[in-house]
């Protein structure tokens, strides 16, 4: 299910969102850093910070549905991932290490592409400790703006 085509995306500079809904549909929101591609092409790990992340993690526990969402900032093509928590677990120092990673290449393009104005603020956010997320994927979407928005691709 996850291409190598879909996976090389996890590298890009993202900006990722992961939302859930408990079970009165009232949703919640995480900002993340990290995806992880899993050797099992059905499934990946997301890195979601713990600060502001209380309601996403107890909605987890209605049925553990969860959308991701990660759009390059630098062309804004964006997938969209659909599936089921399996596994939740503290996060290991080298996948904190990788969100500090790959939350300074976004803010070095945010930099390029807005200014350096904008830098500060993104590296502002939290990125650990964090919680590991392993997702089985159930549906993936390109939700880039334009015409092919909401595509099915797996």
């Amino acid at each position: 299910m996850l291409t190598p085509e879909i996976t090389a995306h996890f590298d890009a500079p993202l900006s990722i969102a992961v939302g859930a809904a408990d079970d009165a549909l009232k949703p919640a929101f995480a900002r993340v850093f990290a995806l992880i591609s899993e050797a099992d092409t059905s499934r990946l790990s997301v890195v979601v910070p713990v600060k502001f992340a209380d309601r996403l993690f107890a909605s987890l526990k209605h049925d553990g549905r969860i959308a991701i969402n990660a759009a390059d900032v630098s062309t804004f093509y964006t997938l969209q991932f659909k599936g089921t928590v399996e596994t939740m677990r503290p996060a290991t120092a080298e996948e904190e290490a990788l969100a500090l990673t790959c939350k300074a290449k976004t803010a070095e393009k945010i930099g390029e592409l807005w200014g350096a104005q904008y830098v500060e603020g993104w590296m502002n956010m939290v990125e650990a400790p964090a919680m590991t997320l392993t997702v089985g994927i159930t549906d993936i979407f390109d939700q880039t703006p334009g015409k092919t928005a909401g595509r099915r691709l797996a």
